[in-house]
């Protein structure tokens, strides 16, 4: 035997040139040769989970390369390579290679900053979070001058709001979002600068007046038609229709001045003008004030872009019958402005066009409700 080698048979001659074949027969003194071949090894890696590396096949004594780039595994940073499957006994590649081995990866689970960008407001402090655990809700909440705190979202447009039981498994920022309106109900309200105006991104929900009393909710059809003063309901008396849509209102009810928050209104019909002129004129502007996609609108939504910020949504109406109609198909809106003793100007998009309808309605009629801040 000879460490590190493997005989390769004996041979008659210094040079190695003439193997002996020991069936030949012996007639004289004579000196055999051992002949050696060097050992080759085989260095193996286990990269525990992570990406699959290449093993290497190394002469005795000589040094296995340290794989170049490093295994790689989702969560987790690459800590090194260990002789042992305790991972206790850290491996050099400066050592020689007698012998065939695995190789054992080492990871150490990798951590994330979750970093708060509060919008204006106080600041939060950052979080670091270990990979697939879940960022903590800073409490307290933060605070900004003439805003009110809404939520967390996970993309600065403030459209997914962030789910803190959601395993973070990358760098983190969180967007603040805030509300600078809300009713006497305690129902908050995103708004836009649209032009020189700022108007609700959301239909009106409240069931009180800006002065505290209730406003009649009116669920059937026969009394609805009877009213000759205020009154709102829900599209088919859904309140869930109202979370999305908000709530219909009849023309009584926004005569009376005080269905919108202090400090806002519901727009002149001149005010709509302004805003409509803005985006084309009645038959183009429907599209850029128009949510975009069939998730509320009905196919196919025409030239919806949103362009404006506004999100109309197809809320319907309740006509003045109490008949509910519309939802899906069409979005009506009330004006505070009067045409007659008994009518108030109104606008109308719908689905399957780009047009904005200013319709002459009948107070009795139950329409959603934007509202636009006092100059």
């Amino acid at each position: 035997t000879k460490v590190g080698y493997s005989l390769a048979g004996w041979y008659s001659d210094s040079l190695l040139m003439n193997q002996f074949s020991f069936s030949t027969s012996i007639t004289g003194a004579i000196i055999l040769y051992a002949k050696w071949i060097l050992n080759t090894y085989t260095v193996s890696f286990n990269s525990n989970g992570g990406s699959v590396v290449a093993s290497q096949t190394i002469s005795y004594n000589l040094m296995a390369i340290q794989p170049s780039p490093s295994p790689t595994k989702t969560g987790y940073v690459f800590s090194g390579w260990y002789s042992d499957s305790l991972l206790t006994s850290a491996f050099s590649f400066s050592t020689p290679i007698t012998a065939t081995i695995t190789l054992y990866a080492k990871w150490t689970t990798d951590t994330f900053t979750v970093s708060f960008n509060s919008e204006g407001g106080s600041a939060v402090g950052t979080q670091t979070v270990t990979y697939n655990t879940t960022a903590t809700l800073p409490t307290p909440a933060p605070t900004k001058n003439g805003a009110i705190f809404i939520k967390w979202y996970s993309d600065s447009f403030l459209t997914t709001p962030f789910n803190f039981s959601t395993p973070i498994t990358a760098q983190t920022t969180l967007y603040a979002k805030w509300a600078s309106l809300y009713d006497i109900d305690g129902n908050f309200y995103d708004t836009v600068t649209i032009g020189t105006q700022m108007w609700m991104v959301e239909n009106l929900k409240t069931t009180r007046y800006n002065d505290g009393n209730a406003i009649p909710l009116v669920t059937d059809n026969s009394a609805w038609g009877n009213l000759t003063t205020s009154g709102y309901c829900y599209y088919n008396d859904s309140a869930s229709d109202g979370t999305t849509y908000g709530a219909l209102y009849n023309g009584y009810s926004v005569n009376t001045g005080k269905l919108a928050p202090t400090g806002w209104h519901v727009p002149t019909d001149s005010e709509w003008t302004v805003l409509i002129t803005l985006y084309g004129g009645i038959n183009l502007a429907g599209g850029p004030l128009k949510a975009t996609g069939i998730t509320f609108w009905a196919s196919p939504n025409t030239g919806a872009t949103n362009q404006s910020g506004y999100s109309a949504l197809p809320g319907g109406f309740r006509d003045g019958n109490g008949t509910f109609e519309g939802i899906g198909g069409y979005g009506s809106w009330w004006s505070a402005t009067a045409f007659s003793a008994t009518g108030l100007w109104s606008r109308e998009v719908n689905s399957s066009g780009t047009n904005v309808v200013r319709g002459s309605s009948f107070v009795g009629y139950g329409f959603s409700v934007r509202c636009i801040r006092d100059n």
